[in-house]
């Protein structure tokens, strides 16, 4: 084609007026996408707050029962990487108050914004305060156990790897679903 049947094809085309917006309509989609996410985070918040007293109620038992020292340092260390993270979620749901239910939509919004913020910021750092001290703890627990070298390799490996699954999948989830939320783009990082 040449410039002359492109500006031919370009003026038969008609341009028709976008339909109109329909605020409420906007409004009421905004308000089920948030409350599916608050639902979500709600259900996470409680399943990981109930794995964590799991967890603390399991090694506070091998604590009081291991006649180790260092098994216990190991126990220790579990069971203050479960009070930390389970601190970090309760203090992360109590840092931002939720609006009054009859308050202005922007008042919602700057709240569920403040939440997803929340929520990629922590899921930015949990390496350190859930991932660190979960594979300190159960690595020093494992390997101060008077057991052959084979027993200690499993645990070990096992532990690496839901460690390394836990973080992968909480990275996509940030990259996909809390930056895009947030309004903010991540550059995609090369390994090689």
């Amino acid at each position: 084609m040449n410039d002359q049947e492109l500006k031919d094809l370009w003026r038969r085309q008609k341009l028709e007026a976008a339909p109109p917006v329909d605020a409420r309509a906007q409004i009421k989609a905004m308000r089920d996408k948030m409350a599916c996410l608050h639902r979500g985070l709600n259900t996470t918040d409680f399943l990981g707050l109930a794995g964590y007293a799991v967890v603390l109620i399991v090694f506070t038992i091998y604590f009081f029962t291991t006649p180790y020292f260092v098994t216990r340092i190991g126990t220790l260390i579990l069971i203050g990487g479960d009070l930390f993270a389970s601190w970090k979620i309760i203090q992360r749901r109590r840092s931002t108050p939720q609006p009054i239910a009859d308050a202005p939509v922007m008042e919602w919004l700057k709240y569920d914004l403040a939440t997803v913020h929340q929520q990629a910021e922590q899921s930015r750092t949990v390496l350190w305060w859930y991932l660190l001290p979960f594979l300190i703890g159960m690595n020093v627990f494992f390997w101060s156990m008077p057991v052959e070298l084979m027993a200690k390799i499993g645990p070990s490996f096992l532990t690496a790897l839901i460690a390394g699954v836990t973080y992968w999948l909480n990275q996509r989830v940030r990259r996909k679903q809390w930056l895009p939320m947030n309004g903010l783009r991540q550059k995609p990082v090369r390994w090689w």
